[in-house]
């Protein structure tokens, strides 16, 4: 199988990192960035993120060795499948009285967590002037707003991905670029595409681009929800999704759990597209012949 890649219609997000109000006395005081490196040797630090790839895994093991050789910090990655798993158990140390020394001292959040974990105060800062490298972020991309939500320099991105789709060139030569494509094309071919369930975040965000596409990017996409437009802006979506799950895989009666599972269906030829959020998703998957 050749894989290749293409987006269409995308969604731009950035990978965002927030400190928790557990991590707050480090930063109780204002302090040089070179005392707060050394207040941090012989520190340990948790950092809750989604555990389910390998490649990332991968990654946040050679950081942490770095960070061990070269500030003394003990980095420990805490995998998990469900990052409001994370804000239940932030949110229950709050309640609890614990406002320092809690279990969670990172995050990596999407922006539905974001502005959960935003609205119930369980998040230190604002911080990300304080970090070196914010003069290196590019302040073009969406970095002061996640989910619509104001970030209000409470996250800092370590990442930018974009919403993309996986298609095999030798059995799909000329994939479809907009939504409009992809539903002809599966009423062309019933039963060869669909998306995740959500609320996993492949499957929300695959319909906020959808939306965005069929809307031609409404500026009230952008704003607080008014129950008096949002009949009238979201009506293209239901009526596409009522088209397009008639022709879905499954009959649009069952949907993948998530990314790993649309590109083993890609692989198994049950599915013409996959879906993700990493650029780079397609190359550790043609050394395994997916």
């Amino acid at each position: 199988m050749k894989n290749s890649m293409f987006n269409t219609s995308v969604v731009s997000s950035a990978a965002l990192i927030a400190a928790t109000l557990s991590t707050s006395s480090a930063f109780a005081e204002e302090k040089s960035w070179e005392n707060i490196v050394k207040q941090a040797e012989g520190q340990s630090v948790y950092f809750h993120a989604w555990g389910g790839s390998q490649e990332i895994n991968r990654y946040l093991q050679w950081a942490g060795k770095e960070l061990k050789a070269q500030y003394g910090v003990d980095f420990n990655h805490v995998k998990v499948t469900d990052i409001s798993e994370t804000g239940s158990r932030l949110l229950a140390e709050k309640a609890a009285g614990k406002s320092d020394g809690g279990s969670v001292d990172m995050v990596w959040i999407n922006g539905e967590n974001f502005k959960s974990m935003k609205d119930n105060a369980l998040l230190y800062g604002p911080f990300v002037s304080t970090l070196p490298n914010w003069q290196y972020v590019d302040k073009s991309l969406p970095v002061d707003s996640d989910f619509s939500e104001p970030t209000e320099g409470l996250e800092a991105p370590w990442g930018v991905g974009q919403l993309v789709f996986i298609h095999d060139t030798q059995s799909l030569n000329n994939p479809p670029t907009s939504y409009t494509d992809m539903l002809n094309y599966a009423k062309a071919f019933p039963n060869k595409l669909s998306y995740p369930k959500p609320p996993e975040f492949h499957g929300t965000s695959f319909l906020k681009s959808l939306l965005i596409e069929l809307t031609d990017n409404d500026p009230s996409l952008a704003k607080p929800v008014s129950e008096a437009d949002f009949e009238i802006v979201t009506q293209p979506l239901w009526n596409y999704l009522d088209e397009f799950h008639k022709v879905a895989w499954r009959g649009g009666k069952q949907f993948p759990a998530g990314t790993a599972e649309t590109i083993q269906l890609l692989d198994d030829g049950q599915l013409d597209l996959a879906i993700t959020f990493n650029p780079n998703a397609v190359f550790p998957l043609k050394p395994a012949g997916i």
